[in-house]
This record gives C-alpha cells, sequence and structure tokens, in this order.
C-alpha cells in the first residue's frame, strides 16, 4: 500500500479543503485519497435497481484499513462478509431475538428479481458480471450525482482550494515524484520529478466539495457486531476471524468526497519547461489524482515564470478519497454488553431498526430561540444519557433524553413540539414534550439493557413514538419503529 511522503501531504491538503465545507467531524487516520479520481455518475435507469459501479464502491472493502494509505478497492464483499459473521454466532447468543430478527432480514426476497417491479426493504437489484439481474442486499448514498449537482449550481458560493504548493516547497524532491504525472502520445504514464524552485504554487480549486455518505440497508444491525465480537460462535471461528487487521470485517467504506470542476492552476519556471518540453504534447496531465486534458493545457508567461491552467472537460464530479469505518478490536476479557444493565446517567448510542443513529445537531432559530435538531446518519454519532430520577432505567418508566454534544450546550434535552422534526431544549422551564416513556420490544423483565430493542413514547403527544423523518427525528403512533440502545 502506498503510504509515501507525497501522499501523506495530498491527503492533508484534501482534508484541509473538506474542513471547509462540513462541520462535521473529520478523523483525519480514517481517510485515504485516490489516485487517480474516479466519476461519479451513478444514475440507475430503473427503479429498484442500483448500478454495479455503485454496487461495487459501496460493498467491496478497502484493501488495508491501515491509516495514511491510498485507497484500494479489493474484491471482497462487506455484506457477504457479514452473513458470514451473523450465521457464525452459535445458538446460545443473547439477545437471542435480536439475531433471530437480523437472519430474517438476510433472507433474500423469494423469485426472480427480473420478473417482479416490488423490491423489499433493504434489498436491491443488481446486474452481475455475467448480465444476469440479482438480488442484493442494498446500500443507500446520501445524495445522487445529478441531484447533488443540482443543488451545488443553485448554490455558486461554495468553492474550495485543494493547495498542493507545500509538495513542492520541500528541497527534497525525492517527496514529490508521484505528485505530477503525464501521458505522452503512446498512451504511457511518466512521472514528473520537481527540482528546488521550478514550481512555485499548485492550487486545484472546485466549484464545490461534497461528503456522501454510504449507508447499509435494513439487513444490517451495527448492534449485533458490538454484541457479538467476542461471540459465542460456532467452532473454528473467533473473534479474529472477523475484527482483525486480516479480518474478514476489518473495515468499510463509510463516506466519500467529491469535488466538482476542479481546475488546476500552477505557476512553473522557463527551466522546468526545458527539461520537460514533451509536456507540450502531452496528451494528459495528472495532478495529485485529477486528470487534466490535453486541450486544456495552456502556458501563460508571466514574467520569469510560465503559468499552466486547465478545467477537466467533463462535468461529471469526481470521487476524490474515501473515509472507512473500522471494526478491528477483540476484547475477550470483558463480558458481552448484553449484560450490561443501563442506569440514568450511563452513555448510549441510539440506532434505529434502518441502521441510523442520532448524530449531531443543526441550530435554527425559531420563537423560542434556539432549536438544535438532532439528525441522523451513520457518522459522528453523538453520545445520549437518560436522566430524570437516579438508579437503573427500567421498563416502562419516565426519561428525559440529554445529548452530550458540546455544540448544543445547555439546549440539550430532547423535545417533540408542534415542528415538523424534534430538537433539543433546556430545561430550565418544565416542559412534558420533553419526557418519554421508555418500553422494551421484548419485555423479557423489566431492566433496561445495552443491546435491548425499545420503543420511546412521547408523554405529551400520547402514543406517538419516537422516530425518523428523513434526516432528523419526529414522533408518529402508526410507525412501527424501535430503537437499539448501543454502548459507546
Amino acid at each position: 500500500m502506498n503510504t509515501s511522503p507525497a501522499l501523506a501531504k495530498i491527503k492533508e491538503a484534501i482534508l484541509n479543503a473538506v474542513k471547509q465545507i462540513s462541520e462535521l467531524p473529520i478523523n483525519a487516520s480514517n481517510f485515504q485519497p485516490l489516485n487517480p479520481t474516479i466519476d461519479w455518475d451513478w444514475n440507475p435507469v430503473i427503479t429498484g435497481t442500483t448500478s454495479k459501479e455503485q454496487y461495487e464502491f459501496c460493498d467491496h472493502m478497502p484493501q488495508s484499513c491501515k491509516p495514511g494509505v491510498q485507497f484500494s478497492s479489493s474484491a471482497k464483499s462487506f455484506s457477504d462478509n457479514y452473513q458470514s459473521f451473523i450465521y457464525a454466532l452459535a445458538p446460545s447468543f443473547q439477545p437471542e431475538e435480536i439475531l433471530k430478527d437480523i437472519k430474517l432480514k438476510l433472507q433474500p426476497p423469494p423469485g426472480n428479481p427480473a420478473d417482479t417491479t416490488y423490491v423489499p426493504d433493504g434489498w436491491t437489484k443488481v446486474i452481475d458480471g455475467a448480465g444476469i439481474l440479482r438480488w442484493r442486499p442494498d446500500w443507500s448514498i446520501s445524495a445522487n450525482p445529478n441531484d447533488w449537482i443540482k443543488t451545488i449550481e443553485a448554490n455558486s458560493d461554495k468553492s474550495v482550494t485543494i493547495d498542493l504548493t507545500s509538495l513542492v516547497s520541500d528541497e527534497n524532491n525525492s517527496s514529490n515524484e508521484e505528485l505530477l504525472k503525464y501521458q505522452s502520445v503512446n498512451g504511457q504514464w511518466s512521472s514528473i520529478s520537481i527540482h528546488p524552485g521550478e514550481v512555485q504554487a499548485i492550487l486545484i480549486d472546485a466549484e464545490a466539495l461534497g461528503r456522501i455518505a454510504i449507508q447499509p440497508g435494513a439487513w444490517y444491525s451495527s448492534a449485533i457486531l458490538e454484541l457479538g465480537k467476542n461471540g459465542p460462535f460456532i467452532s473454528n471461528y473467533q473473534c479474529r476471524t472477523f475484527f482483525s487487521d486480516s479480518g474478514l470485517l476489518r473495515c468499510r467504506i463509510s463516506e466519500f468526497v467529491v469535488a466538482y470542476k476542479p481546475k488546476l492552476t500552477i505557476h512553473i519556471s522557463n527551466s522546468f519547461i526545458e527539461r520537460y518540453k514533451e509536456l507540450l504534447s502531452a496528451i494528459k496531465l495528472q495532478v495529485a489524482g485529477f486528470i487534466f486534458p490535453k486541450s486544456d493545457i495552456n502556458f501563460e508567461p508571466i514574467d520569469d515564470v510560465n503559468r499552466h491552467s486547465g478545467d477537466l472537460i467533463s462535468t461529471v464530479p469526481q470521487i476524490i478519497g474515501v473515509f472507512i469505518e473500522c471494526f478491528d478490536t477483540c476484547d475477550p476479557i470483558n463480558p458481552p454488553v448484553s449484560s450490561q444493565d443501563i442506569k440514568f446517567g450511563d452513555k448510549f448510542y441510539l440506532r434505529n431498526k434502518n441502521g441510523e443513529y442520532i448524530v449531531g445537531a443543526d441550530l435554527s432559530w425559531g420563537a423560542n430561540g434556539r432549536q438544535y435538531y438532532p439528525r441522523l446518519g451513520n457518522t459522528g454519532k453523538v453520545a445520549l444519557e437518560f436522566t430524570g430520577v437516579i438508579g437503573n432505567v427500567e421498563n416502562g418508566m419516565i426519561v428525559q433524553i440529554k445529548s452530550t454534544e458540546e455544540f448544543v450546550g445547555k439546549y440539550n434535552v430532547l423535545g417533540a413540539w408542534a415542528t415538523p422534526s424534534c430538537y433539543y431544549y433546556s430545561t430550565e422551564t418544565t416542559y412534558q414534550q420533553q419526557n418519554w416513556q421508555i418500553t422494551k420490544k421484548n419485555s423479557n423483565d423489566a431492566q433496561i439493557r445495552y443491546g435491548d430493542a425499545v420503543y420511546l413514547s412521547n408523554v405529551f403527544y400520547k402514543n406517538q413514538n419516537l422516530v425518523s423523518n428523513g434526516l432528523y427525528l419526529t414522533t408518529n403512533k402508526d410507525a412501527d419503529e424501535w430503537w437499539i440502545i448501543e454502548k459507546p
């Protein structure tokens, strides 16, 4: 795997640009740049189907999960390996009900996918390499290319700059050998070695950058990965079979970063042009993975320096990097978290039955001041607490749901209000809208534990449960939506 100094600087430059467009937390160690970039042009032709390119990008695991490496996709299917993990759990696994529910969701739909327009939740249709339409576990992305482009074009102030100048400021030119490449007329790619002082600036200006989340469908449960990572397993399986550097479930792609209409500006000296006259007849120029066609390469003399600027001809967004989620820890000493009781004040994550977590909040202003709306997603999970009294949390109790996110400050207790979506508000005044009754989905005893599936019913809006509302939360009395309580 490539872990060169040049790659580290390219990664740093891209992450600095990503920080300009996103308030979401960034885990730099989990970012892997692409070199070269690839087109993001996944647009399904038929509803209920997924293109082979999109499916394999989402489902295939990274070649390596180590920090600081360049991204390369493997041929190993995360969903297939997840299914192997589920069926490697012993029948004595607890909570038994969760395992049964997941196995049901992993059962492929009956019949030939080509003979039906019905697509059940958690599944999609994909044409395989042999041209046969097959059922496959579904992956959703937070935006498709066409809709994302429309949003970007309606907001023209989202441009960002990826500054790569630091790669050529080092006196040791060995660190920049992979920065510049050119393709000659015979199709061969060659690297360009840059001497000190020959290149004064390298900038890539994109009209927009975006973070696109990848979420597994209803077939997936992150809770069971935590609950079952230490077994019990059937014979010949152990934790390290799945959760280790070489394990079957070591990591997956959780997000990818896209750039729209990147434009290159590079300041180079005349001596550089003299050494690389073949650049003038090159077919393509590759800079940090971005590929610029020959038709857009122009040199403009500026004093003793030449300026080289160009645009990608294609308006297709480019995938320039990915964030990965790692599952490479085994802790056989600790007991399974399913046996741990939850007390008021204990921290936990909430995941709905669709695999989405409560993550960071968005700020809005309403008639009563600040309103912090918690969102749903798979990155940036926020730890929550049950508050109200002390002691164990038990089935049927009235609780308040408190966020530990620093961003929300004292406006940290979830409530259901007259607004379409729930938001956090302070408890300086007592509101029944901030009280919730917690009920176990399977009430085998009174104690609430990590790993339990629970309903959260609002006290003010009677018989209305906390449910998803797109990217946000609301209450609904008709939706059968429960939440898994996960240990951080």
